[in-house]
């Protein structure tokens, strides 16, 4: 088959390269523009454009991918089939119909839970054991299509999005590898979401990153692990006579303790603050400016003054 392929985050660049060392023909890799990036503001290309690059696919980057000028530049590749894997746009007809032997989406959740722009943040964040992958064709209407096959994977304890990402994305690649066969014979299984069953993964923004010190420990943990690497949970250290200072916190374990939500109970051999129920220890975290640090290096070098807490 000639494959037109849809996708733009590190999610999708397994699947991509699955396709490319398979026998059917990547006939066209879609993408997001290239996008500013970084405190230099310098212009990067989406991950899925740089591996497509190294593999000399051709590539199509267009700013809204429903208009009538990328429709053609992505009828004229002719494609009999389209996989969609976390691109960032929603396709629309005719881009839906295009191509004769279907469009499929892969999907970082076990369908219909989670449908949406951040199913995995979203089930670490509710504090979920286990999630998975899902094999859908699409829809106009979100992550709603029947299901071809999914994938359960546990999500370990230790896992942020940066990671359990990681670790879904070759799944993602397998699963679609063993279903193409079938999909190329249009035998592939179409399975209804139960409507019934439905939960919604809405996208993250960079305010949300903030943490709530009023939630409980366990809470304020997932959250960190959630927002871990973008947006970052962050918050505000306050040390009287001085300017806050904004600090993200990339690992958090929950321990005992209790006070004042935000108070820090301990800046000696350990670093915990007081949440709404319980305490969490601060293990590694990041100043604004500077590399990333275990906690104890950070409290080597900071003096704290009576009244310093987070908020």
């Amino acid at each position: 088959m000639r494959i037109a392929f849809f996708g733009t985050s590190t999610f999708a660049v397994p699947v991509l390269a699955q396709l490319a060392r398979s026998r059917h023909t990547v006939a066209l890799v879609v993408t997001r523009p290239d996008a500013e990036k970084g405190r230099g503001r310098k212009i990067e290309a989406s991950p899925v454009a740089t591996l497509a690059d190294e593999l000399r696919l051709p590539t199509h980057k267009p700013l809204r991918v429903n208009t009538p000028d990328s429709i053609d530049v992505i009828r004229a590749a002719s494609p009999d089939f389209v996989v969609v894997v976390a691109y960032g746009q929603i396709l629309k007809e005719p881009l839906l119909s295009l191509a004769p032997r279907g469009i499929v989406n892969l999907h970082g959740s076990l369908l219909p839970h989670l449908r949406g722009a951040a199913p995995i943040a979203r089930a670490i964040q509710r504090g979920e054991a286990t999630t998975g992958v899902s094999l859908q064709f699409l829809k106009l209407e979100l992550d709603a299509g029947d299901v071809i096959d999914a994938e359960p994977m546990p999500i370990l304890d230790d896992d942020t999005t940066g990671s359990l990402t990681e670790r879904m994305a070759p799944v993602a690649a397998e699963l679609l590898a063993r279903n193409l066969d079938r999909l190329e014979a249009g035998s592939a299984p179409r399975t209804p979401q139960d409507e019934s069953r439905v939960t919604f993964a809405k996208p993250l923004t960079k305010d949300e990153g903030r943490i709530d010190w009023s939630a409980s420990a366990a809470n304020v943990r997932n959250h960190v692990r959630a927002m871990t690497p973008w947006p970052g949970a962050h918050c505000m250290l306050r040390v009287p006579g001085k300017p806050d200072e904004r600090i993200v916190l990339r690992k958090v374990t929950v321990t005992n303790g209790g006070g004042s939500p935000g108070a820090i109970l301990s800046a000696s051999n350990e670093f915990v603050v007081a949440c709404g129920d319980g305490a969490v220890r601060i293990d590694r975290l990041l100043r604004a400016g500077k590399s990333e640090l275990d906690a104890g290096a950070f409290l080597r070098g900071f003096r704290f003054t009576p009244g310093t807490c987070f908020s």
